[in-house]
């Protein structure tokens, strides 16, 4: 096929979705308004004041002119509201700037200047824009819409702790999360789903569910599955994945491990209360998180203000509550240095809840290491000299999702600076045809076309994040998808892509190769198919088995630096995964560190008894089912119950001293953490007979 480059101008600050919108363009989508989730500072005025701008945020959210382009859901309305009250009661502004956060939405063009780069304005600055959520609308003012009502503690509940939940598929009327009396456990949950337009405009989307209307269904006898259907998580006649339908759910499994309960059993807290987000299927089925990213910083917000309402009223102020919640999703490709949109977000709200001026509550969030240590998507390479160096990109057929490479460079005993890469890239499809060497450049992307239309390209950015001063550069590939039902798709070859590199400057460089997650989820339809690395020196003989599957330590291909790219966070608490047989070894599939800011987990959890025995078992989708799951998403949540409802939150930062631990060996650290939690099975499931535990 006949190939052609063309520069042309970057329209996104985040290259994925420019990717998207540069093929967007060329099949000739409607320019419709598209509404974005977008997270806003409210800027202080010349004085350095905040409130003024506050009251001006409340009006904009509430205008009703027909040419309105800035929304709030209720609960975030209510934050505000309350916080400009507390302003005018005498309480102190707030010292962090994430005191005056706010998830928004704005019409895509409200969001982004003319070159990409984020709209900010006098009122606001935007650290973040998520995806357009497609069937978004809204109405002049949301009307109707209500902030959350959360009942007060019940008597069983234990004060230091609340358990939240980010995830697909979750039971929240499963036995497992009710209290003894068969009242819900679940305070709110709000089902993220696309197609359901909420009904009460508490939310800009999906469906929320309090606890008052799920206690109602519990009480009054319903079964499981009529719930859900009622909920409109069973209805067959809508599109889309139903991840309630299935035997075995990922939410559900992972939130019994985190805090489910036998309401048979009078012993444990059985009143704790739960806050649950269930994703959009179309999102979880991104594996790339391209489009995930911002509904989950969305949901991991919401859980916050909801643990913040606990028992709030128009005369009581509420009791917030100390909060761990629970994340089990990983992606393969960023910056692995703390400074990824997810991971500085998700630790600066964290960290403003533990610390604010009024009702500081312990917050944390709970993430797995990852379990791509057996992929082949992840590489090396020092270029301290002219040499060029290479190494294929394999992209499979019959992949329906297009495939992503992020290239970090650094320069050893400096920093990448200016808007020039330090190293010269050439691109050469499967068919031969020779990309022209080019040392890209910042704002502008390098596009390979086939008839006038995008097939790949190359974009280039100097990077220095949020938390991080030393600029590093990243060069960033994107290749379209090798196969489509749909004609008007831009397809491109599949086979191996060369990628060649030359350094350009004096310095030593240090080049990271992370190809981006593709692969699909447990029980989703087929679509997408991992693309991965191939070189002459991958691979050599393995001394105990004899085959040629252990990793050549010469050659560039690497099983180190595997750890999730959300996963590398000051704040957070990372989980790896452990298997009881053979002397506690690491799960075959736990990823590993190091990272530019971890070692590796900060401790791990048994995720594997054994080959003859793989997963732990948990709760299935319905009440009295049992399944088995293994990886480190049943890893995390094993230490968000000790924290919950073993640990005190002053002893959150150090686990491993506090409940019953194995230490771990010294060459274990990058994949193991400091310790390894030592297995507790859950009463209502009987202990496997093989168990060494």
């Amino acid at each position: 096929m006949a190939l052609d480059w063309e520069t042309t101008e970057v329209t996104r600050r985040n290259r994925y979705l420019d990717w998207e919108v540069q093929n967007r363009r060329v099949r000739g989508d409607a320019e419709e308004a598209r509404w974005c989730p977008v997270l806003i500072e409210v800027k202080p005025d010349n004085k350095g004041i905040y409130h003024r701008n506050l009251k001006a945020l409340q009006e904009l959210a509430t205008e009703d002119s027909s040419t309105f382009w800035l929304r709030m859901t209720a609960d975030e309305e209510d934050h505000l509201d309350t916080l400009i009250l507390d302003i005018n009661d005498g309480v102190p502004e707030p010292k962090d700037p994430v005191g005056v956060w706010f998830f928004v939405y704005l019409k895509e063009s409200s969001a982004y200047q003319s070159d990409g780069a984020y709209a900010d304005t006098d009122l606001y600055a935007i650290h973040f824009v998520g995806a357009p959520i497609p069937t978004l609308t809204f109405g002049l003012v949301l009307r109707g819409g209500r902030a959350t009502e959360i009942p007060p503690p019940g008597g069983g509940f234990l004060p230091s702790t609340a358990v939240g939940i980010v995830d697909d598929g979750i039971a929240f009327a499963h036995e497992r999360f009710q209290t003894i009396a068969g009242q819900a456990r679940v305070q709110a949950i709000w089902l993220q789903t696309l197609e359901v337009r909420t009904e009460d405009n508490g939310v800009a989307f999906g469906k929320r569910l309090q606890w008052k209307e799920l206690n109602d269904d519990l009480q009054s006898g319903m079964r499981d599955v009529e719930i859900y259907r009622k909920a409109g998580l069973l209805d067959f006649a809508s599109e889309g994945h139903k991840a309630n339908a299935f035997r075995r759910s990922h939410g559900t499994h992972i939130l019994d491990v985190a805090a489910g309960f036998d309401p048979a059993e009078i012993n444990g807290p059985q009143d704790s209360p739960i806050f649950a987000v269930q994703l959009p299927a179309e999102a979880t089925a991104d594996t790339s998180g391209i489009t995930m990213g911002s509904y989950v910083l969305q949901g991991i917000r919401q859980i916050m203000l909801w643990a913040d309402r606990m028992g709030k009223t128009k005369e009581n102020p509420g009791i917030p509550v100390p909060l761990t919640i629970n994340f089990s999703y990983g992606i393969l490709a960023g910056p692995k240095d703390g400074t990824h949109d997810l991971e500085w977000i998700i630790d600066s709200l964290a960290n403003y809840r533990t610390t604010r001026i009024k009702d500081p509550m312990p917050t944390k969030v709970v993430l797995p290491s990852g379990n791509s240590y057996r992929n082949r998507d992840t590489a090396r390479m020092t270029f301290s000299d002219d040499k060029p160096q290479d190494i294929d990109w394999v992209i499979q057929p019959d992949d329906a999702t297009p495939n992503f490479l992020e290239i970090w460079l650094d320069i050893e005993g400096g920093e990448v600076n200016g808007p020039t890469a330090p190293v010269e890239l050439q691109l050469t499809t499967p068919d031969n045809e020779m990309g022209i060497a080019t040392l890209p450049n910042a704002g502008s992307v390098r596009v390979l076309q086939h008839n006038k239309r995008p097939v790949a390209a190359v974009y280039y950015d100097c990077v220095a994040g949020k938390n991080s001063s030393v600029g590093r550069g990243r060069i960033f590939l994107a290749v379209n998808p090798t196969h489509s039902l749909d004609e008007s798709e831009n397809l491109a070859p599949a086979g191996q892509w060369n990628i060649s590199l030359k350094r350009s400057v004096k310095e030593s460089v240090v080049a990271k190769f992370f190809i981006q997650r593709d692969d699909t989820p447990t029980g989703y339809p087929r679509r997408n198919r991992p693309s991965y690395f191939s070189h002459a020196d991958a691979y050599c003989r393995d001394p105990k088995t004899g085959d040629y599957k252990a990793l050549n330590p010469r050659g560039p291909v690497s099983h180190e630096g595997t750890i999730s790219a959300i996963a590398n966070g000051c704040s957070t608490l990372v989980v790896g995964a452990a298997e009881a047989a053979d002397g506690l070894q690491p799960a075959d599939y736990t990823s590993s560190g190091p990272s530019k800011t971890r070692l590796g987990p900060d401790l791990s959890a048994i995720a594997d008894d054994g080959i003859a025995h793989p997963g732990i078992l948990a709760a299935g989708t319905y009440s009295g089912t049992v399944v088995s799951l293994r990886g480190t998403s049943v890893a995390a949540p094993q230490l968000v119950r000790r924290m919950a409802y073993e640990l005190t939150p002053g002893q959150w930062g150090s686990v491993c001293s506090h409940v019953p631990t194995w230490p771990t060996s010294q060459g274990d650290k990058l994949r193991l953490g400091k310790c390894i939690l030592k297995k507790v099975d859950n009463q209502h499931i009987p202990p496997r007979k093989y168990s060494s535990n």
